[in-house]
């Protein structure tokens, strides 16, 4: 089955490219629980009074490399997270989010999300003549 989440270029030890598959956000969210050795709520880093960490946004990236990279462990991530890329790794980082946690609904068929045609239907040029 195709990668339907796009990857998201990012310049950290080399070029790079996070992408974050909904799945990711689970075990994301479990890797903070180890983490912190308490219950975490992933959705609440994101909303009220509750502040996404360091640490919760290293979790979160390092989910988001492993596609490309399996043994990348959280303290390898954490080296390469430099204040001095937090400027270009947040922007990448939340665009990585929000293709993960987005709508599957489909467009409505033969359309995209647009509302244009999925395709050109073209000019009729005659029946198709039966080949024996």
């Amino acid at each position: 089955m195709p990668q339907l989440t796009p990857l998201i270029p990012i310049e950290l030890d080399r070029p790079r490219h996070l992408r974050l598959e909904i799945t990711d956000v689970f075990l994301a969210e479990r890797d903070m629980c180890e983490f912190w050795r308490r219950q975490v709520n992933i959705l609440e880093l994101f909303t009220g009074n509750n502040r996404l960490t360091l640490n919760d946004l290293a979790i979160l990236v390092r989910r988001g490399l492993l596609h490309e990279d399996p043994g990348l462990t959280l303290e390898q991530v954490q080296r390469l997270m430099t204040f001095d890329r937090y400027e270009q790794l947040l922007p990448a980082f939340f665009q990585a989010w929000n293709a993960a946690t987005q709508s599957a609904v489909p467009p409505e068929e033969g359309k995209d999300e647009a509302g244009a045609p999925l395709a050109f239907l073209g000019a009729n040029s005659g029946a198709t003549p039966v080949l024996s």
